[in-house]
């Protein structure tokens, strides 16, 4: 009786070590990536061609750390795998990705000159710094930052926030 207990506590083991993770990374110049955990590689996908953010999930079993590679290459430091089940949107070789920023004082609070002020937004997050891409024709964006203008140019803005992205046409 406990031998049959023994395998079936070990499989109770592996179910219970056996973790499936959301990994979301930023790497721009990248045309491939992976997350790299326990000396094992999962390709991640990258949705949308305009944003170089690649998304995958991955198994990570009882290991505690990982690593992104880019092209090849793999990150000169280890991250810690997050027991929520998904990492923030982070971006490559950035070791870190939200912390406890002190908050800026925010100007219109105490006598303010201003009145018609919105009450501040969770994009606004003191913690982590966004990254933004902005995709139009390339010629016109190049002639604008050669040559500032108030020529209008249409583009499609992506903000990649903490926990979500936004896009703005």
């Amino acid at each position: 009786m406990k031998i049959a207990t023994i395998p079936a506590l070990l499989a109770l083991s592996a179910v219970a070590q056996a973790a499936l993770v959301k990994f979301s990374v930023i790497a721009p110049d990248a045309a491939t990536v992976e997350v790299q955990i326990g000396g094992k590689n999962t390709a991640l996908t990258r949705p949308d061609a305009n944003v170089p953010l690649y998304t995958g999930q991955a198994e990570t079993g009882a290991e505690t750390k990982y690593k992104y590679v880019a092209a090849g290459r793999a990150e000169a430091f280890d991250r810690t795998i997050p027991t929520t089940g998904a990492t923030y949107n982070e971006f490559l070789d950035r070791p870190i990705t939200y912390a406890n920023i002190p908050e800026l004082p925010w100007p219109i609070e105490k006598d303010p000159q201003w009145t018609r002020a919105a009450p501040k937004q969770a994009i606004f997050d003191t913690n982590y710094i966004p990254t933004i891409f902005a995709n139009g024709p390339a010629a016109d964006l190049d002639s604008l930052v050669a040559t500032p203008t108030s020529t209008k140019i249409p583009v499609t803005l992506t903000i990649v926030l903490a926990n979500e992205v936004k896009t703005l046409n």
